[in-house]
């Protein structure tokens, strides 16, 4: 009986003191904010607050620091394959099997790649 009167007063306690419930949780700067969604009888229904702004931030933030090595890498990888495509061509080989010596290099790659092909324009 001890034990469900305490469960009692607590819920007199909640119902009484509920601004000074929520302020004490603020205070200790928990990540959860809570608004009072409803009082019925003796028990206090919360529900979680709407988001702050700083909150999505520092979300977004996290996920930008995630992303920084995986967007070097693929940097680099772009530096290295650029690299490859301006290194000129000895040699460009005949449809029929046969090879040809030109002294032909890239000009250009265009900016802009439409779908999956790329254009590499040589000059003999």
């Amino acid at each position: 009986m001890e034990t469900l009167r305490r469960i009692g007063d607590l819920g007199c306690t909640l119902v009484a003191h509920t601004a000074a419930i929520l302020e004490a949780i603020k205070d200790t700067k928990t990540p959860l904010e809570v608004q009072i969604e409803a009082v019925v009888g003796g028990a206090v229904f919360l529900r979680e607050a709407p988001r702050k702004p700083a909150d999505h931030i520092r979300e977004t933030q996290g996920t930008l620091k995630t992303m920084v090595p995986q967007v070097k890498d693929l940097n680099q990888r772009a530096s290295t394959m650029e690299k490859e495509l301006r290194t000129p061509v000895n040699k460009l080989e005949d449809t029929e099997g046969g090879s040809h010596h030109h002294d032909a290099h890239l000009v250009r790659v265009p900016e802009k790649v439409e779908g999956s092909s790329l254009e590499i324009y040589v000059e003999d």
